[in-house]
C-alpha cells in the first residue's frame, strides 16, 4: 500500500474511531498519520489528535496537536474555534482570549453574525476571568 492509500486508511479508521468515542484508538492512528506525514491535508490529524487527546483528559499533549495544527494553517476557523474553546476550558485565559480575537476577525472577514455573537460572548466571559472591565474587553475587540 502506498503512502497516499495508508494516510487515507488511517484518516478513515481514525475519524470513524473519533465518531464512536474511541478515543484512545482514534488517538493512535492520527498520532501515525503525524508520524508518516506531519503535512497530509494540511496538519488536519493533528486537530483531529488533539481532539482524541482532550477527550482522554491528555490535556498537555493535546494543546501541542492543537499548535501543530494551527502551524499549517493559522487562519482555519475551525481549528482555530477548536483551539479557542479548549483554551477556555483547559489554558490560559489570556491564550484563550488572543485565539477569540483571531477567530473574531475571521468570522468578521465573512460576516458571520452567529461567529461574531458566539465570539463576543466568549470574550466578555474571558475578559471578566481575567479581571477585565467590559470597556477594556469592547476596545480589545476593536484593536484586533
Amino acid at each position: 500500500m502506498n503512502d497516499t492509500k495508508l494516510l487515507i486508511n488511517l484518516e478513515e479508521k481514525g475519524l470513524t474511531a473519533l465518531n464512536q468515542k474511541k478515543y484512545q484508538e482514534a488517538a493512535k492512528f492520527f498520532e501515525r498519520i503525524t508520524q508518516i506525514s506531519p503535512d497530509y491535508e494540511h496538519g488536519m490529524a493533528f486537530y483531529d489528535l488533539a481532539c482524541a487527546l482532550e477527550e482522554l483528559g491528555e490535556i498537555k499533549r493535546a494543546q501541542k496537536a492543537y499548535e501543530r495544527a494551527l502551524f499549517y494553517v493559522p487562519d482555519d476557523h475551525i481549528r482555530i474555534g477548536g483551539y479557542a474553546s479548549f483554551m477556555y476550558l483547559h489554558g490560559d485565559p489570556h491564550k484563550a482570549f488572543e485565539a477569540y480575537l483571531g477567530l473574531l476577525k475571521i468570522y468578521n472577514n465573512h460576516n458571520d453574525n452567529d461567529g461574531i455573537s458566539n465570539c463576543h460572548q466568549a470574550l466578555y466571559s474571558l475578559g471578566k476571568k481575567m479581571g477585565w472591565s467590559s470597556d477594556k474587553v469592547l476596545q480589545a475587540m476593536t484593536l484586533s
